[in-house]
């Protein structure tokens, strides 16, 4: 969904992703003024088609947190999840879950971070 930026906070988002910019310097200006509320991760590959992307949430609304309030009902632990991932988005969940899975196409920071690799996200990995 793109939106305009006073459309995205009327609806008051829980997570903002901005492209088309250059997103090192605007995470350095939005860090400053707003890093103790707001978590920012960089994602460095979308597709060949898209620049890098910067992702914006609360400082509570990371994946991990994400996939313990889906099971906490079913008492399952993030130990006994296996997890996939192919960018920076994806690092702190892949690190916290049991068995770890990048993509062919995962940049190399995941990659090394996983215990295992598949077949790219294109190939149905």
């Amino acid at each position: 969904m793109v939106l305009s930026l006073e459309e995205a906070i009327r609806r008051n988002p829980y997570k903002i992703a901005l492209g088309n910019t250059n997103i090192s310097h605007l995470a350095e200006i939005i860090d400053i003024n707003f890093g103790e509320v707001i978590s920012i991760v960089g994602a460095k590959y979308v597709s060949a088609l898209t620049n890098p992307v910067l992702n914006i949430t609360t400082k509570t609304a990371t994946k991990p947190e994400a996939l313990r309030g889906l099971l906490k009902p079913y008492g399952i632990s993030l130990a006994d999840v296996m997890t996939f991932g192919d960018d920076l988005p994806d690092l702190e969940m892949l690190q916290a879950c049991g068995i770890s899975i990048a993509m062919a196409n995962a940049i190399p920071e995941v990659k090394a971070a996983c215990s295992y690799h598949t077949a790219s996200n294109d190939e149905d990995g």
